[in-house]
């Protein structure tokens, strides 16, 4: 299946768009939407979608785990060979919406690293399924 990825990052140096397109697998079990796709530059990487909620999950290269609940901030690691940060993800918007022929996921962001916000970012993972 064709997966791709497009995020939207606005910092103070302005806005920046990054789309990428991977083959991945979209599973379910039970209550839960999984999908896997791989990305040359940062490993593996998994996102588990449940209802109201989502947890990414990057392992390789870059490893983290993101956890997207609206109106909440969420606190984790983010790990890189230049060195660890402390992750505080805030959303403020999420939505997952799937049909026979497709699947997109949308999450809204503010992303703060060490204490100091980093980023307002928006991603969006458009799943095709005929692919």
């Amino acid at each position: 299946m064709r997966i791709t990825t497009i995020l939207t990052t606005e910092t103070i140096n302005g806005t920046e768009v990054i789309k990428q397109s991977f083959e991945g697998i979209l599973q379910r079990q039970g209550n839960l939407t999984l999908l896997t796709y791989e990305e040359p530059e940062h490993g593996t990487t998994r996102l588990f979608i449940g209802d109201g909620h989502a947890r990414l999950v990057r392992k390789g290269r870059l490893t983290t785990q993101m956890v997207f609940q609206p109106e909440t901030t969420t606190h984790n690691w983010y790990h890189t060979p230049n060195g660890s940060f402390e992750m505080e993800i805030h959303t403020t918007l999420l939505q997952y919406n799937e049909t026979p022929q497709s699947a997109t996921f949308c999450a809204h962001y503010g992303l703060t690293l060490n204490g100091e916000k980093v980023a307002e970012n928006k991603l969006e993972i458009r799943c095709d399924t005929n692919s």
